[in-house]
């Protein structure tokens, strides 16, 4: 469970990798293209499918969506796949054509001055028993390594007997007597819709933020808080959100 902060100007690589199959900008749309036969775009992601085998129908319909980059018509699946970006190809039995190419990347927004990149790991309902808070019989190199060079919390206090009202209070900074979070069904922005939160302070002052795994309790505040906390909804960081609830099952041809 780590919330990943991050500055944009170091970003900028990750944010082109996700861009070239989760871009929700693309060029000018083109033609057909040339369908290539027996080839499947699988790890592109798919912005929508259509039931239907016609390869010219299934040009037509990427070409009608100015989001559609390329497609793949599934004969397996009996399916037109219509994806955001050009994936890789591979053998199968596809046809598959790139009908426009993504535009380019934005260029990243310039780095606060003098940043510093911020990697915050939480973790909860788990004893500290690793060797770099004195449990010697735990193995843990790395981790041992990550809390020597950092900074490691030895005595951080839990706000309440249960996990979503702690990470409303300490992601609000504010205590659950302000937040009015003590259960598993109210959140800080019930009482608080404008206070800035942890994560939103770093983005409000030129960072990037992205969060992975268990930040905020799922559900409080609703959506994990986005895009309020986190930076899915500025230019070049959208395609993370877009590709992170893409449904899985559309995600191949």
């Amino acid at each position: 469970m780590m919330p990943l902060m991050e500055n944009a100007h170091k970003m900028a690589s990750a944010a082109a990798a996700l861009l070239l199959f989760a871009s929700g900008s693309v060029a000018a749309p083109t033609t057909c293209g040339k369908p290539m036969t027996q080839s499947c775009m699988q790890t592109s992601p798919a912005i929508k499918s259509v039931a239907t085998t016609d390869v010219a129908a299934c040009c037509t319909s990427c070409i009608g969506n100015s989001e559609c980059a390329s497609y793949t018509v599934s004969f397996a699946q009996q399916k037109c796949f219509l994806h955001p970006g050009v994936g890789s190809i591979n053998k199968g039995n596809c046809t598959s054509a790139i009908v426009r190419v993504p535009a380019p990347t934005p260029a990243p927004k310039p780095a606060p001055t003098n940043a510093k990149n911020v990697l915050l790991i939480i973790v909860d309902d788990l004893r500290p028993e690793i060797a770099g808070f004195g449990e010697s019989f735990m193995k843990t190199p790395n981790i041992d390594r990550l809390a020597k060079q950092g900074a490691a919390f030895s005595r951080a206090y839990c706000q309440q007997a249960i996990c979503g009202p702690t990470r409303n209070s300490f992601l609000s900074g504010r205590r659950p007597q302000r937040t009015k979070s003590w259960n598993f069904i109210d959140s800080f922005r019930e009482v608080g819709p404008s206070w800035v939160s942890f994560p939103e302070y770093f983005k409000v002052n030129g960072y990037t933020t992205l969060g992975t795994g268990k930040t905020y309790h799922p559900g409080i505040p609703p959506n994990f808080d986005e895009p309020t906390s986190w930076s899915q909804d500025e230019v070049g960081v959208r395609c993370i959100a877009a590709f992170k609830k893409s449904d899985l099952s559309q995600l191949s041809g």
